[in-house]
């Protein structure tokens, strides 16, 4: 089965559902336009296809290798990198004056989202390295910018991210990577100590590699107030900051064997085991954290679509084989030993699990896209007031993103192996893959309870909980409007119910304040999956109106009066056939996901202290 993009998807949130106009309308993004966006998109699809997708199965099967003294990549992904850099798609939303394009981030996560589709282990290196040059362009010197956004733009450089080290995992304050300042060069120190964890740490993809390491000046405040960032690049650099052709004391010690992301190498690198690795202060002193979540709040977004991205691919590749596969007698004929096997999409449990991927995807999708685009408006509006409106939508969105989005594309990519039954768990199928890639987006960029601790500990109390009674007002308001049209209606209804019991969950759990925070923190995880089972199906509910107005037109303009000759019109036409499956994604979620809010609601009112007084044997 030929891979495919969900790409229809991807244009209808964009250019249909989302009020791009508002943000071409912004002084930074005005020489972005419609069409270009369009453009940019029908690219990315093209390249997605026709480049990254036909080497993800050779990157799977040869994987990223050690070799004693650097790490090697299948050769058709060091082309396609080639390309990649050559075609511009590593600098969309980087500074134009180092050749970046200044375009949303929203832009680029419909890019992220078609690439991660494509091939997840080539994808995540061009991601980081967008974080990577935010973080440069924003904080770094002027001679960093000069030498090394340009050329991680046009793929010839890549960077990292050196957060984790062995034993201190996410517990960041703990860090014995040391930076020692050289005396008579200021801003230039000598790093000691490891990483772990670090994608693409080494390879032989490009000629150098920018490593941006967390580390601690001496003297520094205790924990992660004491945390500087440092630019290390694998190669020594001159005084123009050019590449020399003088290893900097940087060693991969090891690549981590994975469950999956097998051509992505996932190192273990060691900084100055021969007291010679160089390295240069990044901004100011101890500031280190703060530029750390400069890169890790959008990169949550990110690791939020690759979720969604590999749940878009396997619910697109099961319901080929759905379409294709031919096995047992229709529910019609299922008494005549004679009947012949039809098409397993015709099946009751197979429909079911197929719409079950597919409200998943196209809810998550929304939900991210629609995070991407508060977080260019908090970026590119001119009241500061509104800027700060919509940045607090972000902050309360990311850990949603990241967490229900990576566990219910996990989960979605294991509902399409399910479809395929036994030919599922083969690897001559594609779908075991993408569940095996997926499965690390609920781990990495902070685990999922990480985000979920963030959520109730921090984002649901932001101004006294303003923020989110805001948001949740923002869906009262739209909800309203969608009520208006008759066939939505009782499914508004439905949502408006549900929601009041999330709400009332929130309020009574944190209402009790500190006597009940291992109640909280034990049941964190829940309160993001309700939040986004609402978000979800709030903006379903959305995109289904939309879609029935287009319908609705479509059905007037054809004279189809009657739902024998609608359905005939929409089957007849894929664009009708889309906006009626929108339609079904919502009408799906809400009467068969969003109900799970109601028992976790319950678990939660039920939960007693067990979870602080086993004793496990």
């Amino acid at each position: 089965m030929a891979f495919q993009t969900y790409s229809r998807d991807l244009r209808f949130i964009l250019f249909e559902q989302l009020d791009l106009g508002r943000l071409f309308s912004t002084p930074r993004y005005s020489e972005v336009t419609q069409d270009l966006a369009e453009m940019i998109v029908n690219e990315a699809d093209k390249f997605a296809v026709n480049v990254l997708a036909p080497i993800n199965k050779e990157g799977d099967k040869v994987g990223a290798k050690h070799t004693g003294t650097g790490v090697t990549v299948p050769d058709s992904f060091k082309a396609a990198w080639a390309k990649q850099g050559e075609a511009g798609w590593l600098g969309l939303t980087g500074n134009p004056e180092f050749g970046g394009q200044g375009l949303p981030f929203s832009l680029k996560l419909a890019v992220d989202d078609l690439f991660f589709s494509a091939n997840t282990s080539f994808a995540l290196t061009g991601s980081l390295c967008m974080a990577a040059t935010g973080v440069i362009d924003e904080f770094g010197a002027d001679w960093m910018k000069k030498a090394f956004l340009e050329r991680i733009f046009t793929g010839v450089w890549t960077a990292t991210m050196c957060l984790t080290e062995p034993g201190a995992g996410s517990t960041l304050g703990h860090i014995k990577t040391t930076a020692t300042p050289i005396d008579g060069q200021p801003g230039k120190v000598k790093v000691n100590g490891s990483k772990i964890f670090i994608t693409m740490g080494e390879h032989d993809m490009t000629e150098n590699i920018i490593h941006l390491v967390l580390a601690k000046l001496p003297d520094a405040p205790a924990g992660t107030r004491g945390i500087s960032m440092i630019v290390v690049p694998k190669y020594k650099l001159d005084e123009n900051g050019d590449k020399t052709d003088q290893l900097n004391d940087v060693a991969c010690t090891r690549i981590e064997e994975k469950m999956g992301i097998h051509a992505s190498a996932t190192c273990q690198l060691s900084f100055g085991e021969n007291d010679d690795c160089e390295g240069y202060l990044l901004g100011k002193e101890h500031m280190g954290m703060m530029y750390m979540f400069r890169m890790m709040n959008e990169e949550r977004i990110v690791v939020g679509m690759q979720g969604t991205s590999l749940a878009s691919s396997g619910y697109l590749y099961s319901l080929a084989y759905a379409k294709e596969r031919a096995q047992g007698p229709s529910m019609e004929q299922r008494k005549d030993r004679n009947a012949p096997n039809v098409p397993i999409i015709q099946h009751p449990d197979v429909r079911r699990m197929l719409l079950h991927q597919k409200s998943v995807v196209e809810g998550t999708r929304a939900l991210l896209l629609q995070a991407a685009y508060f977080t260019d408006l908090a970026n590119s509006l001119e009241d500061e007031k509104e800027r700060a409106y919509y940045q607090g939508f972000v902050e309360l969105l990311t850990p949603i993103c990241k967490s229900f989005c990576t566990d219910r594309g996990f989960e979605s990519c294991v509902t399409g192996i399910q479809v395929l039954g036994g030919y599922g768990f083969t690897s001559e199928y594609d779908a075991e893959q993408y569940a095996r890639d997926a499965k690390i987006g609920a781990i990495y960029e902070g685990t999922n309870f990480i985000q979920a601790q963030d959520f109730v500990g921090r984002k649901i109390p932001m101004a006294g909980r303003g923020i989110f009674n805001a948001y949740m007002e923002v869906i009262d308001k739209e909800l309203t409007e969608i009520a208006g049209n008759p066939r939505l209606a009782p499914y508004v209804a439905q949502l408006k119910e549900t929601k009041k019991v999330f709400e009332q969950c929130v309020a009574t759990l944190f209402d009790k304040g500190d006597d009940a925070l291992w109640d909280v923190m034990a049941n964190a995880l829940r309160f993001v999956d309700m939040m986004g089972e609402v978000v979800c199906s709030y903006l379903l509910l959305k995109q289904a109106n939309l879609a029935d107005t287009k319908l609705q037109e479509a059905f007037k303009n054809a004279g189809a009066s009657d739902e024998a000759a609608q359905r005939k019109l929409i089957e007849s036409d894929d664009h009708l056939t889309y906006y009626d499956g929108k339609i079904s994604s919502a009408r799906f979620f809400v009467t068969q996901i969003l109900p799970q809010v109601y028992a976790q609601a319950k678990t939660v009112d039920l939960m007693d202290d067990v979870t602080k007084d086993v004793i496990f044997a």
